[in-house]
């Protein structure tokens, strides 16, 4: 089966977390106007976060500019930073949660099962906010395949639109990555 494919553009979100690094308004808008311009069907604009530079003058730009462009928000699983998204309505939230025991056990002091409990809750309160959900799976080439496809299947059950990997630390060849893909595919409808 073909699928479309869309590009997703994450410029925004991951140019500021660059350190030193931080867009003007005028820089924003020019980099949107130039994604639009290639084909970009979906920016990511920003991180979903009081803590943040606010993306809400970005989006608004889009809307008016570009009403085409599906608009996302990256978001941590946690109910304030959902919430906080949905108040700038974008079209999608990309949920992000971690995989790998490295991450859960050494770097939070979380476990599995919090994970699948977070992922799912945040899933629903997303949904139930009005957004399309896609989930974004921190580390995932440091996790086993095994607990990556629970994650995703779950994801699926849930209601998310799409499943992200992330090889958070860039130790995934392209070979690891096609593998990956391909078992996820035959997980997934």
């Amino acid at each position: 089966m073909d699928y479309p494919i869309n590009i997703i553009d994450t410029t925004l979100r991951e140019g500021e977390q660059s350190p030193g690094l931080l867009f003007s308004a005028s820089n924003k808008k020019s980099i949107v106007d130039g994604l639009v311009k290639i084909g970009i069907t979906e920016a990511e604009l920003g991180i979903a976060s009081e803590l943040q530079t606010d993306p809400g003058p970005t989006i608004n730009y889009c809307r008016k500019r570009h009403p085409q462009l599906q608009l996302s928000l990256w978001s941590r699983c946690r109910k304030e930073d959902i919430a906080y998204a949905a108040a700038l309505q974008p079209d999608i939230i990309s949920l992000s949660i971690p995989l790998s025991d490295i991450h859960l056990h050494d770097r939070l002091g979380k476990d599995r099962e919090w994970a699948k409990r977070t992922m799912i809750e945040s899933i629903e309160f997303a949904l139930k906010s009005g957004m399309a959900v896609s989930v974004g799976f921190e580390d995932a080439t440091r996790c086993t395949p095994d607990f990556l496809c629970e994650m995703a299947e779950i994801a699926v059950q849930h209601g998310a639109g799409r499943i992200r990997i992330a090889d958070t630390v860039g130790i995934a060849s392209p070979v690891t990555i096609t593998q990956l893909t391909k078992t996820l595919k035959k997980k997934l409808p």
